[in-house]
């Protein structure tokens, strides 16, 4: 009798799937429903949400500390193959004191010398760095074992040199010149590079990506596409509505959607491409007249546009969409897509359940 496979070997294999496999499977899914009778695509609803990576809550001493972290362990490395040739101080203990004191003490201005030597030490750090990486590459002499460490070492010494500087020079602008560093220049952690910044209103700050998805009465995710930055939400409705006319081959009969899609500019585009029924759940003071062809239907749309909040929150609670543990932006995507396809044929197991 075989064992069949082990965890690890079956999760090497999924990771070997690229998003656009899996968002091809999806569509396959959603074909299969409409084939089915239990999706035709008429009536969708679609909201945005943000899914987190998988880093820690990035402050200025937080990622001083993971760049001398890796830095000083990737240093180690080569100097344990290469002997007295990779010259440096190790300061992982020092800057984790530092970061230690930094977290426990609340007054900024009782922050500010520590920061300055764990900016300091962090510098010292990168700077060996960069004058070890040349001899590291071009070391000769090595067993071949050897040499594909050292061969790591340069690459993660070559990876991570521009991203510690980055942060040195945030957490200096920061701390010493007392500058708001914007969004858009931050980096907030260095192994997760991709990471955006998400503010929605008055919620916290997230970190992670947008994404924005459609179900339809199904309950199914008929789309889903992540997103680069914080675009506003309004701005992504051409896109979802070109999105499901290419899938389904017209556009919906009517839309439901989250306030933050409101505007008059969005409601003459679905107007004009034939959405019939299209409701925001905030309207903005837009006539229902102007909005709907049988404005009564409006409650019902309404109504029917929160379900899509219990579609993100089973699929956040079950399917890895609350935060991906995946490594690299082209497997955050992947794990997404890979989610919607498990979710979907979990509704689409429990739908053909309800039949029999």
């Amino acid at each position: 009798r075989g064992r069949g496979l082990k965890k690890s070997a079956i999760q090497s294999n999924l990771k070997a799937v690229k998003e656009s496999t899996w968002e091809k499977l999806n569509r396959c899914l959603c074909r299969y429903a409409e084939e089915q009778k239990l999706e035709d695509g008429a009536v969708v609803r679609g909201d945005t949400t943000v899914v987190e990576t998988n880093i820690h809550y990035p402050t200025d001493a937080g990622l001083l500390n993971d760049v001398v972290r890796v830095l000083s362990r990737n240093l180690s490395s080569a100097k344990d193959i290469l002997g007295p040739v990779v010259q440096y101080v190790d300061h992982r203990r020092r800057a984790k004191s530092k970061l230690n004191i930094i977290n426990n003490t609340k007054s900024e201005a009782k922050q500010r010398p520590d920061y300055l030597e764990l900016i300091r030490i962090t510098r010292e750090t990168v700077g060996a760095a960069e004058a070890m990486l040349p001899g590291i590459k071009n070391s000769f002499g090595v067993d071949p074992i050897e040499g594909a460490i050292l061969d790591g070492v340069a690459v993660a010494l070559e990876t991570h040199i521009p991203q510690a500087k980055k942060v040195v020079d945030q957490a200096y602008r920061r701390v010493v010149k007392s500058e708001k560093v914007p969004a858009t220049e931050k980096l907030v952690s260095i192994f997760e590079e991709h990471t955006d910044i998400i503010v929605k209103g008055q919620r916290e700050t997230e970190f992670g990506h947008k994404i924005v998805l459609t179900t339809g009465k199904s309950a199914l995710i008929l789309s889903l596409k992540v997103l680069e930055g914080n675009p506003k939400d309004s701005t992504l409705f051409p896109d979802m509505l070109a999105e499901h006319e290419k899938n389904y081959g017209k556009v919906p009969v009517a839309m439901a959607l989250d306030g933050c899609f409101a505007s008059a500019a969005n409601r003459d585009l679905a107007k004009t491409a034939g959405v019939s029924n299209l409701t925001f759940c905030k309207n903005l003071g837009m006539d229902l007249k102007s909005l709907m062809d049988a404005p009564q239907l409006h409650k019902l749309l309404r109504n029917f546009r929160t379900g899509v909040e219990g579609c993100i929150s089973f699929a956040k609670r079950m399917f890895g969409f609350l935060r991906v543990f995946d490594k690299g932006q082209e497997s955050f995507g992947a794990a997404l897509h890979m989610g919607a396809v498990a979710y979907n044929l979990t509704l689409l197991a429990r739908m053909t359940l309800a039949q029999v």
